[in-house]
């Protein structure tokens, strides 16, 4: 589903940018009957929620679109445990992203905090990299400025990485 996905998404992006919305939502709404005919990885049914999240906002449903983003936090919290811990940022990251698409600064600068420190919960300093290197690279192609605290926790974790990172 996921390659079918991402060419979806590419058509419901197309079909908004000529305005026809009504096609794009119903191309949403066979992507959300796909996907809830798969059986997927925690993690990857958390990333894929934020993919349609956006979506949905695009298409003009930003209220469904927050009850969407409160849902997968809460299904976060959830099966936290179940998630491998190498891959928690890396699923909290499109939610982070999606808050902030949906204006609410406060609710994307929460995630932000959680992604951060899950991202630091692997001993090895390679998978700590990536999580930041993803995560700000997140941040500045939203242009999300993160709150001073953020900024400062950042620059703590990289400054921890130690050599060669």
């Amino acid at each position: 589903p996921s390659v079918r996905f991402d060419s979806l998404g590419k058509m419901i992006r197309a079909n908004v940018a000529k305005g026809a919305t009504a096609r794009a939502k119903e191309m949403l709404e066979m992507m959300r009957k796909i996907f809830s005919g798969h059986t997927w990885r925690e993690e990857d049914e958390l990333q894929w929620r934020g993919f349609f999240i956006e979506l949905t906002a695009l298409v003009g449903e930003a209220e469904r679109a927050r009850t969407d983003v409160a849902s997968a936090v809460a299904r976060y919290h959830e099966v936290r445990k179940d998630i491998v811990d190498i891959y928690r940022a890396k699923a909290l990251r499109p939610l982070m992203s999606a808050s902030f698409l949906l204006g609410d600064r406060d609710g994307a600068a929460e995630l932000l905090k959680l992604v951060l420190e899950e991202g630091l919960v692997n001993p090895n300093s390679r998978p700590r990299c990536d999580d930041l290197v993803d995560t700000c690279t997140e941040l500045v192609m939203r242009g999300f400025e993160p709150p001073p605290a953020s900024l400062l926790r950042i620059r703590a974790i990289a400054n921890g990485l130690g050599e060669p990172w």
